[in-house]
């Protein structure tokens, strides 16, 4: 059974089949690495299903094609499903997406804002060694904000 029942409903964040997240990256390069400065997202969420398939992720730049959100079970079972970070989020979740080049999982960490908007970071860490090949490290946040249609992407 998942920690749910202590949180706030958070069945209003969820996106109708004709709605989802959009926003822009971050612009400062010392919050931004491994993504274009135009670089846009589109998410779609639902709510009901947190532990099972809560949605799926896309970038304008291609690094995420309609990703489903990955769920890792054990974070609902562990004090990670708790985490809190900075002012104004009512939940925050972890999951996991794949990039469309096959390349390295990357971690998304979506809070849901008090305001009715999301929030989304994006991280990958840099290979082991440094000029050895292997995925970017990514970092990039994204304020979202819930409309209609596909965002452009």
């Amino acid at each position: 059974m998942l920690l749910l029942a202590s949180c706030k409903d958070i069945s209003s964040y969820s996106t109708a089949p004709d709605e989802s997240y959009c926003g822009s990256v971050v612009q400062g390069p010392f919050v931004r690495a491994g993504l274009s400065p135009s670089v846009q997202m589109r998410l779609t969420f639902d709510a009901e299903a947190l532990d099972r398939s809560p949605g799926k992720v896309s970038t304008s730049d291609g690094l995420l094609k309609e990703a489903p959100l990955q769920v890792v079970p054990q974070i609902f079972h562990d004090p990670l499903s708790t985490l809190e970070f900075g002012e104004g989020r009512r939940r925050n979740l972890i999951y996991s997406a794949l990039p469309a080049n096959g390349g390295s999982a990357v971690v998304v960490i979506l809070s849901l804002m008090e305001s009715g908007d999301a929030e989304v970071r994006l991280l990958r860490a840099a290979p082991a060694e440094q000029g050895g090949g292997g995925d970017e490290a990514i970092f990039g946040v994204f304020p979202l904000k819930k409309r209609r249609g596909t965002c452009g992407l």
